[in-house]
């Protein structure tokens, strides 16, 4: 029946805030706006208790049954890792995990520098998913992988919140080496020939030249370094030309690529 006296004051509130109240005295129905609690979830109750109002004859009214509703506000979050640890060398799994499961999540939506976008894994639904990125060939430098807010959505409609950029260092670059020599002219002598790497290099060594016309002696220069030393002595009583070569895959950078092979000295 209708009712005097009741106003929005009557009216108490869990997870959410008063908005709107609607209604004239001596109505038998009003209306209220709640907002829910922002970037949460959970239930919003809603109850009015007994003598809240007062009907035409000064009868108070019986506490009302609460009302429940549920509700989701919450913007699901994404962290991206990736399955290297160090300096990669080849291809980079990344993975995004969400908070809750998510739809509309896609390779699109993942950008990339550094590297390019493969096989990309992961159901609608999900709420987790996964990219594989290789790495820009014969370079360095470091791959970034960015989501940003908005690119998937969870079971109630709210968009993601934009991941915090993921880093991974990588390195695809093989070494070069340049031989020379310490004589100009035909040598009458030993030969001591520099092998300059482009970058420290590890497991090389004497065995990993080739030699004509001339016998190796002492070899010098430490794993790690990026320069190397050969002496070479021409072929007794005889003219002609010491060549050296080094191949490829004689030597690796720190991250284990291998280096070219060199030109021939």
């Amino acid at each position: 029946e209708d009712v005097t006296g009741f106003t929005v004051d009557d009216i108490t509130i869990t997870g959410g805030s008063k908005g709107t109240f609607s209604g004239t005295d001596g109505d038998s129905s009003y209306s209220l706006i709640v907002t829910p609690d922002a970037n949460s979830s959970g239930t919003i109750t809603v109850d009015v208790p007994a003598a809240a109002a007062l009907d035409a004859a000064g009868n108070s009214n019986t506490a009302a049954t609460q009302s429940t509703q549920a509700f989701d506000t919450a913007s699901p979050s994404v962290v991206i890792s990736d399955d290297t640890s160090g300096t990669a060398t080849g291809d980079v799994t990344f993975t995004f995990t969400f908070s809750e499961a998510v739809f509309s999540f896609s390779a699109d939506d993942i950008t990339i520098t550094g590297g390019s976008k493969g096989t990309f894994s992961g159901t609608d639904g999900d709420s987790s998913y996964s990219l594989i990125v290789t790495p820009d060939a014969n370079s360095s430098g470091t791959i970034t992988v960015d989501v940003p807010a908005a690119a998937a959505l969870d079971a109630a409609g709210n968009s993601n919140a934009a991941a915090t950029q993921a880093t991974q260092a990588f390195d695809t670059e093989s070494p070069t080496v340049v031989i020379s020599d310490d004589t100009s002219g035909t040598a009458t002598g030993d030969v001591s020939f520099s092998f300059n790497f482009s970058e420290a290099v590890f497991g090389f060594s004497a065995d990993d030249i080739t030699l004509s016309s001339g016998s190796k002696g002492t070899f010098s220069g430490s794993d790690g370094d990026s320069s190397y030393s050969l002496i070479v002595t021409p072929d007794a009583n005889s003219s002609g030309t010491i060549t050296v070569d080094v191949p490829a895959a004689a030597a690796l950078d720190a991250a284990g690529n291998s280096n070219a092979a060199a030109t021939q000295a």
